[in-house]
């Protein structure tokens, strides 16, 4: 595990140096989650939403991020200590998007509920932050809209897109 955060943190630099754009962070971010978990973008879910399509969002990132911004309705379910009576509560068969910051934690939690017999479980693309820097609505722990955004931390909160959101640590 050390090993791969230090991979991630050397990657994270080499992007930031190369002036690499944060979609090529987040496809890496992504891949570095594991390529078992099923991605789905922001417009597939718009469009399922746009159909009425009852959607889950599970929250995996800590307490302290989910507190200052979510996606609405979203169910937080934690990534250190992960909460498995709020995921054992779902429907199985249910459409559920699980999002993190960038979707490095997502994507692994998405593998763990796909193991568990989920059947349309989904890793939202490059997390809460693509989701805010493109426009998608997030919310405060009182259900009002924000622009605040928990930044994970300092090398993690320069993918957040600071014309659109204030980053908070």
């Amino acid at each position: 595990m050390r090993l791969l955060l230090s991979l991630l943190f050397l990657f994270t630099i080499l992007f930031a140096a190369c002036g690499q754009n944060p979609e090529g962070f987040e496809k890496m971010a992504i891949n570095m989650a594991g390529k078992k978990a099923p991605i789905i973008s922001m417009t597939e879910v718009q469009a399922l939403q746009k159909k009425e399509e009852k959607i889950i969002f599970l929250d995996s990132r800590e307490l302290k991020e989910y507190e200052v911004s979510h996606i609405y309705s979203a169910i937080w379910v934690g990534y250190d200590n992960i909460d498995w009576t709020k995921i054992n509560k779902q429907d199985k068969k249910a459409t559920i998007v699980i999002y993190c910051s960038v979707g490095y934690r997502s994507g692994k939690l998405t593998e763990q509920l796909k193991k568990k017999g989920f059947k349309n479980v989904k890793n939202l693309y490059g997390g809460l932050f693509n989701w805010a820097n493109n426009g998608g609505g997030i919310v405060n722990t009182k259900g009002v809209d924000t622009k605040e955004i928990h930044g994970y931390n300092k090398t993690w909160s320069k993918w957040v897109n600071t014309d659109k959101c204030e980053v908070i640590l």
